[in-house]
Parts: C-alpha cells; structure tokens; sequence
C-alpha cells in the first residue's frame, strides 16, 4: 500500500516557498518578475514601495538650508524607513544566482538594483518598443493550425498575450475575444457565427470562451470528424462489388469518379500546351515549377495553399503569371468595382527637402506631429493589381481592417496599422478637431499662416491657394497628394483641409493612423469610383503579411512621384525676384527654346486633364510640384 501510494504521487511536485523568494537562475526574466513584485507585495508592501519609487535620504534643516541626516541623528522614523531600505537590497540579493548578483552589487538602492536587472533582460525603451513590434506582429498573424486542438491553440495564444502584458502591451477582452473567433479554422466558422450571433464578443470571457469551444470540440466537432474518417476509410477498403447501393454511396461515388476526370483533363491539357520555355510559377514568380508544387519557405499552409485552378477565377498578367481569386463572388466584385479603379499616383517628399530650401518650420511640424516617415516614404515600384485587389476585399470592423489577397488573410488594428505606416495611432479625431464651427470660425486664421495676401475663392465660395507662399502651397499638396489623395481640385481648400492644414502647422496630437484607416475605408466602397489611396502603404502592408508583390505588370518609379526643383523655363509675365507667383498649370517643357504660355487655370482643376500641376516662382526658380498625374 505504501508502495503504491509513493508511486501515486512521484510525478507530484513541490509548491514554492511562501517564506523564500522565488530564485532568478538568469533565464524567463518576465516569469521571475511578476513571481517576485507578488512576493514583495505580500510579505511587506512598503518594501515593494521602496523598489518601485527608490529611497528618501532623512534630511535636516540648518539654518536656511536642508542637509543630510548622520545615522547618530536618526529618529525612530528614520531608522524604520532605513530598514526598509536594508531589507529591499537584501531580498533583491537573496533572489538572484551569483552572477546577476556581481551586476548589481555596485547599485546602491534597491530601486537601481530592480532598474538594472529590467534593463539587462527587458532592454532600453527602444529595445522594448521592438519586442513589443515583434509579438504584435505574432498577435496580429496568429492562426489556429489545421487540425489543433483548442488547448493547444489556447496555449500558444497566452504566451503571447502574457508576453505583451510584461512589457504593459494590454487588449480588452472584447479585441482578444474577436481575435480568437477570427482566428478558428473553417470547421469552427458555424460555431464563431453562432457566438457573434447569440452571445456578441461583449458579453463573453476570453476563459468562457474558451469552455465553450472546448465543450464544442468535444461533443460536436471531434465526433463529427472521426466519423467522416471512418466514412473515408471504409469507401478504400470495399473491394467487394455489392448489388444495390445507398444514395449517399453514388453521390460520393460519382464525385470521386468527376474530380478524376476533371484532374486528368487539366493533365492533358497542360501536356499539351506548347511553351517557348521551362513553366513559371505565379506564386513566387520564380522559374522551374507552377504554384502548386512551389516549395516557398516561411509561410503557413493557409498562405501557400494552391489558388482557385478555374481559368475562370483568375486574371492572366500576359507574362505566364497571373492573379487569382478564392471565389467568383470575390472575382465578380473585383472586376465590376475595381478591376479599372484609378491608383493615386504615388507621391514623395524627398528627405531633408523642407530643411534644405529653408522651410525650417514646416520641417520641425512634419517632425513633430509624427507625419514625415509617411510623406516621405518611397518605394521603387507598385503592383497596382494587387493593390485595388487589397481595396477590392477590404472591410472594416470596428477599428480592424481586414482584406484578403491571393489568399493571405490581412488583418490590420489601429495600432498595426500606425506601426506600418509611421505614423502616430493615438491622439484625436480629425473630425472632432476643433469643434463643428472651428473652420467658420477660424479661417482667417489659417489663410493668414498661409501667407496668402490677395485671398481669391473659387466658383464654390471655398478659398485658393493663390498668393499663398510656397512652404504653404507645399502644406496643401501633402494634404491633398499624400495624406488624403484626390483626383482634381488641388488649389482649392475644403473644409476639411482647412483643419488638417491647421493640424499640421500646430502639430497637433492627432490619430493619423485611424485618419488614413477611415480613408481606405471610405475608398474601398463601391458606390462611388473614389481614387485608391496610399500605394506605397498598401504595398508594405502586403510584404508584411508575405504576399508575393512582385509578380506581375509593375509600375516603375518615376521622377514625377518626387518633388523637384527642374531647370525649366520661366512663366511668361513672371520677374525674377518675386517672392511667390500665382499657381499657374505647367505645360509639358518644349524641347525647343522660347517663352511658353500658360494654359487658361480652368485646366488645373479638370478631371480629364493630364496636366494637373501648379508651380511657383522663388528667386528666379520654377517649382514644379506636380507635373503630370499618372494613371
């Protein structure tokens, strides 16, 4: 009996000590951490107080100034407030192995001991801004494996939630419940639309959460799949021919009988096409093997899965690869909506531009209101089938972008999304930036920081940028060109553009990343043919979530996405030496010399027109801000 009563509990290991604290061998920091603040909190919480805000040296008043205390003249307070201090530094030394130990012996408070162990282990700010990058990447990609159990995928979401929570990266309940439900594998899809249906992601734990799926897993799901295995195995083994046979038999039966046809059609006709060459995946674009057997590293199987094989469901590029689609709904929609939609052109400031022709200013605000690693960002090429692919799918839930291209789920948080994009994902609302009559009120305001000194409105009573100085005309075309692309009308000031000028040139905390979310948003709806927006940034979106972006018709780089400064010809009627010229649409450069006259201004404004710049005249040199508008 006792025999087996040992063995009963052999695997049964000890509990820690409560009177003891827990032993830092020098690796998982995160776990000894939390286990030693609990520790310290609950066996005297005034020590915990003295690690977390350091020490108070007891002073003493002489004369009109406050000098240390010597020990002899502690009072009985002071001596308790030292002993605190003693007892802190000990605790910290009796929790750590020898070697961390000679990395904080030279600390002399117990809050410079717990500070340099939390950097040794956790990093500086930025080494921590990076790891927070890091595990919200895994947060924002994790999916549920094929054929995982919930447990399991449990498990490995908690790592990564409690990962974020020791750097103080947290989610409501309500985003890691939905992240979950997102996450599941088809066969759960009945079972998440159930939950979004009758219970709602607001009224349910991540822990209830997981007992009901767990209880789902076992009583529906895990049956219900071990009986279509035997179903499946039980059609290989009958070798005996039978009489009569059930309706479900012939169904599965003429199915099995039409994918063989069908697969050894697409056999003979992929033998019998004739190429000029060895075949080219439309995958990874490489040479050698088709998508189906391309052995692509670094992708899960729900990314690297074969497209949709229907001539049908995909777009021939015309150079052996193509784009596919995992539906004809999806297929359908993007040929009615958004197979012709027009990409903004792209659009650059180059670096250090506004610091080198002397715009001091608007160079700090681009700075400091976190807008400068978007406008200036660049890219080399775009795949602008892919990107009106991306608009063509893309939908927002809350604050959750989600898309799906070439197969790859895209799932996009403000956060996520500010973190891509460089820009700021916290502060206000453009919308509610000022108040409602803000703009009436303060429009003068913002016309004088322009610069603009003859003030002329267009036909619609809103004002131009006419007469404004150059660093202001230049504020406008980051408005209108990069932070919210529009197709025409780029001398005139909305409302709206009023406010995030203002924005702008106050660097005001604003939410630039949910700014540019709404705006994709309101670009992907099919009620109206609205530019597509951000190019660049729909193209690092792609790479990140590993969609293959070079396949296919590209458009190359041009020097027109760039802000110059070209050597053409003055404007007729312009002096050298003006401070700023009206904008004046500038004609394409006539190879041969002579004075060139300017195009009535209607033409700036015209949606047909290929010629949509505006220029202006600064010591003697012709601006040029945007030439052409590419299509």
């Amino acid at each position: 009996m006792g025999s087996s009563s040992r063995n009963l509990y052999a695997r049964i290991g000890e509990g820690q000590s409560t009177s003891r604290p827990p032993l830092f061998d020098g690796t998982n920091y995160s776990y000894w951490k939390e286990r030693m603040r609990i520790y310290i909190r609950s066996t005297n919480f005034q020590l915990w107080l003295v690690i977390k805000n350091g020490e108070e040296i007891p002073m003493k008043k002489v004369g009109e100034t406050t000098v240390p205390k010597t020990e002899d003249e502690f009072d009985a307070e002071d001596i308790k407030k030292v002993e605190n201090y003693a007892k802190a530094i000990n605790m910290l030394y009796c929790a750590v192995n020898p070697d961390d130990y000679r990395k904080i012996s030279c600390c002399t408070t117990a809050k410079e001991m717990w500070d340099k162990l939390e950097v040794t282990y956790e990093g500086t700010d930025q080494v921590r801004e990076a790891k927070i990058d890091f595990l919200t990447q895994e947060y924002e990609m994790f999916r549920m494996k094929e054929g995982e159990k919930i447990d399991d995928m449990f498990d490995r979401f908690s790592k990564i939630i409690n990962d974020l929570h020791a750097l103080k990266k947290t989610y409501t309940n309500k985003d890691l419940v939905r992240k979950i439900l997102r996450s599941l594998t088809p066969e759960w899809r009945s079972k998440a639309d159930a939950i979004y249906e009758s219970i709602g992601v607001s009224n349910v734990t991540i822990d209830g959460l997981r007992g009901n799926l767990k209880t789902y897993e076992s009583t529906i799901l895990t049956p219900s799949l071990d009986e279509q295995k035997k179903k499946g195995i039980a059609l290989k083994a009958t070798k005996e021919p039978v009489e009569e046979a059930s309706s479900d038999d012939d169904n599965e039966f003429g199915l099995v009988i039409k994918k063989f046809h069908k697969f050894m059609k697409k056999e003979f006709e992929r033998k019998g096409r004739k190429h000029d060459g060895p075949p080219k995946c439309y995958g990874c674009g490489e040479i050698g093997h088709i998508k189906p057997r391309s052995g692509a590293s670094g992708k899960s199987k729900a990314k690297s899965r074969a497209p949709v094989t229907n001539p049908e469901d995909r777009i021939d590029y015309g150079d052996g690869t193509y784009l596919w689609f995992d539906s004809e709904e999806e297929h359908t929609r993007f040929l009615t909506f958004f197979s012709k939609r027009v990409v903004a052109p792209s659009r650059i400031i180059p670096e250090r531009y506004p610091e080198l022709q002397g715009y001091d200013d608007l160079d700090a605000q681009l700075h400091q209101s976190g807008l400068w690693p978007f406008v200036s960002r660049a890219r080399k090429e775009i795949n602008p089938a892919l990107i009106r692919a991306f608009y063509s799918n893309l939908r927002r839930e809350d604050d959750v972008l989600c898309s799906l291209v070439k197969s790859t789920p895209i799932e996009l948080t403000v956060e996520r999304l500010g973190r891509i994009a460089g820009l700021p994902f916290q502060g206000d609302d453009v919308s509610h930036y000022g108040g409602e009559d803000w703009v009436l009120n303060n429009e003068g305001l913002i016309l004088n920081e322009l610069g603009i000194t003859e003030l002329k409105r267009h036909a619609s009573g809103r004002p131009t940028i006419h007469s404004a100085r150059p660093e202001g005309r230049l504020v406008l075309y980051i408005v209108t060109r990069i932070i919210k692309p529009r197709k025409h009308g780029h001398t005139i000031m909305h409302s709206e553009d009023l406010k995030l000028i203002h924005a702008i040139m106050h660097s005001a905390p604003i939410n630039w990343a949910k700014f540019v979310m709404i705006n994709m948003t309101i670009a992907a709806s099919t009620e109206h043919d609205h530019l597509l927006p951000y190019p660049f940034l729909v193209m690092d979106i792609l790479e990140r979530f590993k969609v293959t972006t070079t396949v296919g018709p590209l458009t190359k780089a041009t020097k027109i996405w760039t802000i110059t400064k070209p050597n053409l010809p003055q404007a007729v009627g312009q002096r050298r030496g003006c401070h700023a010229a009206l904008p004046l649409p500038l004609a394409k450069p006539n190879p041969r010399p002579g004075p060139t006259s300017p195009p009535s201004p209607t033409h700036s404004t015209s949606s047909t027109s290929r010629l949509t710049g505006w220029g202006a005249t600064l010591n003697g040199s012709t601006w040029l801000f945007n030439a052409k508008d590419t299509r």
